[in-house]
């Protein structure tokens, strides 16, 4: 029986137009291996050269998945190095990214694992 938990995503794309940020939106998807569900897509109020989104992936464990492995393995793809807190068993994992970001023109990534 396989498990599927949440991994609620923020990110900071730098794009000249719409067209340019939902590319990029695209390249996360390919980066991540799996689909996601788009939230907010929008201009950041105080730099408008860069979109504010969100969005969610889905992560499917067997019975004896570690999600907070799983969800550390997917950051993993789009990052080397996260500034990580809310270990377990505490719950509320998350991580920040800024540096080493795999695809030009992500600025700034965030992850939450979801219950």
């Amino acid at each position: 029986m396989s498990v599927a938990v949440v991994l609620g995503w923020k990110a900071y794309l730098r794009a000249g137009d719409d067209a340019a940020g939902r590319k990029l939106l695209l390249r996360l998807q390919e980066q991540l291996g799996t689909e996601m569900t788009l939230g907010e897509f929008q201009r950041d109020d105080e730099d408008s050269s860069v979109y504010r989104c969100t969005f969610t992936t889905e992560l499917a464990l067997d019975d004896s998945g570690n999600a907070a492995s799983a969800a550390l393995e997917a950051a993993g793809r789009l990052a080397p190095s996260w500034v990580v807190g809310g270990l377990p068993p505490q719950r509320g994992l998350w991580g920040v990214a800024t540096e080493g970001i795999a695809i030009a023109g992500v600025t700034w990534l965030h992850f939450s694992l979801e219950d």
